[in-house]
């Protein structure tokens, strides 16, 4: 069974994934647990660290394990996104603050808290500051946290593998700009297909300025 909301102090771990790709939306991935970290999660054979430090094969086999604490209860997830259209509007950083206030409220409202503290930890790069009634909510950023506080590890693995597929589904509709093996980055061989056939209405117009 899950934990019980009476518990009082939750931790939440934020991330981001897709800041710097020329193409594609941006993840921000939010996810939390009460008092400490669960033991499905502790007891697991492979290393908690930074999802790019992580085969696809460890990333899936994390989410497969994140996947059965959710069930339980355990884990609360909430994965928000802002599209290329969105980042040329208001530029990637605002767009990144904007999904992360959406994943932590959605997160928050998943576990049901009502009253007692919550403990936010954001990636380098990441901060969010939120008012809740009856409820103390304290929040830091940490350089690298992605790969040494274990609630940011879990939702930097978590965007990674949705946008990754997210992604891959993008590769089926536009194979010249080979997304499945890019992942929207600006790679030799995607800026390349730029130049021969332009940019789609998913690649993000303020990133290609100096490339186009």
């Amino acid at each position: 069974m899950g934990r019980s909301i009476k518990q009082k102090h939750l931790i939440v771990g934020i991330d981001e994934v897709g800041r710097g790709p020329l193409a594609g939306d941006v993840f921000v991935c939010a996810c939390a647990y009460f008092d400490e970290i669960p033991h499905g999660i502790r007891q697991a054979p492979i290393r908690l660290r930074d999802s790019k430090k992580l085969s696809k094969k460890r990333r899936d086999k994390w989410v497969r394990c994140i996947k059965k604490e959710q069930k339980a209860g355990n884990i609360f997830i909430s994965i928000k996104r802002e599209t290329s259209k969105t980042i040329d509007r208001i530029n990637i950083a605002r767009a990144i603050e904007r999904a992360a206030h959406k994943a932590l409220f959605d997160v928050i409202k998943k576990s049901g808290i009502k009253k007692g503290n919550i403990e936010c930890h954001c990636d380098g790069g990441l901060f969010v500051l939120v008012e809740i009634d009856h409820i103390d909510f304290i929040s830091s950023t940490t350089i690298k946290g992605d790969d040494i506080i274990p609630v940011i590890s879990l939702a930097s693995i978590n965007a990674k593998v949705a946008r990754d597929a997210y992604m891959d589904e993008l590769h089926k509709t536009y194979p010249q700009y080979g997304f499945s093996r890019n992942k929207g980055y600006g790679t030799k061989e995607h800026i390349k297909a730029l130049k021969k056939h332009g940019p789609t209405t998913i690649h993000r117009k303020l990133f290609l300025r100096n490339i186009i």
